[in-house]
């Protein structure tokens, strides 16, 4: 428990020192940062509808496209979100970069 009170700010000490036990402690930090389950599912819910419909801006460069995107699969990954595609990030970039050079 000196663990969380040490590395947590005033904020977060206030929120959990009547707490009892670590998990307590875990279980309310988690659901003060993350929110309830159906929070949860409607920001993956609206997340995945940005992933499908994502397509690149004519003023945009590759690389802020990449971060524009990489954003939306990190917030999905770290959400718990299944079912994205098995790509791997820098292989997109680097194909976006040969189709940029190509055109």
């Amino acid at each position: 428990m000196h663990v969380f009170y040490s590395a947590l700010g005033p904020n977060e000490f206030n929120r959990i020192c009547s707490c009892l036990s670590a998990k307590e402690v875990w279980d309310k930090l988690e659901s003060t940062h993350e929110g309830a389950n159906q929070v949860k599912d409607s920001r993956i819910d609206m997340l995945t509808h940005e992933y499908e419909l994502f397509e690149m801006r004519h003023y945009e460069s590759i690389y802020y496209v990449f971060d524009r995107f990489s954003k939306i699969i990190n917030s999905l990954n770290s959400l718990e979100a299944k079912d994205l595609t098995k790509l791997k990030l820098e292989d997109l970039l680097g194909s976006l970069l040969t189709h940029e050079l190509a055109m």
